[in-house]
C-alpha cells in the first residue's frame, strides 16, 4: 500500500485543443474533474468539459490548483504524465512524511524530465549544505567561473508558471 500524504499542484499553459489527441483532452478533463481543490475535499464535481474548464481555475493566480492531503506519495502522477503530453506547465510541492523528504517538481515545455529537487514544508527547494561547501571550496581556491557553474547547476533557472487558457480554435 502507498504512503497517502499531501500535495499540491498548479497547472499552467495553454491548452491548445485542436493539436492535441481528443482522448488525452478528455481524460485530462477527467482527471481534473476528480482532484480536489482545497484539503479535505473529495474532489468529485461534474465531468469538466473543455467549456467547464474555468470552474477549477484560481481566479488570482490564473492557474489550476488541486490540493490532496490524501495524494500518493504526495504527488499527482497521471495529471503530472498528462500535463506533460499536453504541454502544459505545472509545479508541484509535497509534503515530507516518514521517511520521505519534501519535495518539488516543476515542468515546463521543452524539458526533457521535471526537476525535482528537496523542498521544506513550504515547498520551496533546499540544498544540501555539502554541495553549498563544495561550491565554495572551488570559487575560494580561485576557479570562479568553475564555482559559478556550479552554483547555477544547484540553482536551475525555470520560468515562471504561465495563466492557465484553453485555445479551441479549429
Amino acid at each position: 500500500m502507498a504512503d497517502r500524504f499531501a500535495g499540491e499542484i498548479h497547472i499552467g499553459g495553454t491548452l491548445r485543443v485542436a493539436d492535441r489527441d481528443p482522448d488525452d483532452v478528455s481524460e485530462f478533463l477527467g482527471e481534473c474533474s476528480e482532484q480536489p481543490t482545497d484539503w479535505g475535499e473529495s474532489g468529485q464535481r461534474d465531468a469538466l468539459t473543455v467549456d467547464t474548464i474555468e470552474q477549477v481555475i484560481d481566479q488570482d493566480t490564473g492557474w489550476i490548483t488541486f490540493r490532496n492531503d490524501q495524494a500518493r506519495y504526495g504527488e499527482f502522477e497521471e495529471l503530472e504524465g498528462l500535463c506533460r503530453q499536453l504541454g502544459l506547465s505545472y509545479d508541484r510541492t509535497s509534503d515530507a512524511r516518514y521517511e520521505h523528504n519534501g519535495e518539488s517538481a516543476r515542468w515546463r515545455p521543452g524539458m526533457e524530465r521535471p526537476l525535482v529537487e528537496n523542498a521544506d514544508q513550504s515547498g520551496k527547494p533546499m540544498v544540501h549544505c555539502e554541495c553549498i561547501e563544495a561550491c565554495l571550496a572551488t570559487l575560494k581556491a580561485g576557479r570562479i567561473a568553475e564555482g559559478i557553474k556550479a552554483l547555477e547547476e544547484l540553482v536551475p533557472e525555470v520560468a515562471p508558471l504561465p495563466r492557465f487558457e484553453v485555445d479551441a480554435r479549429k
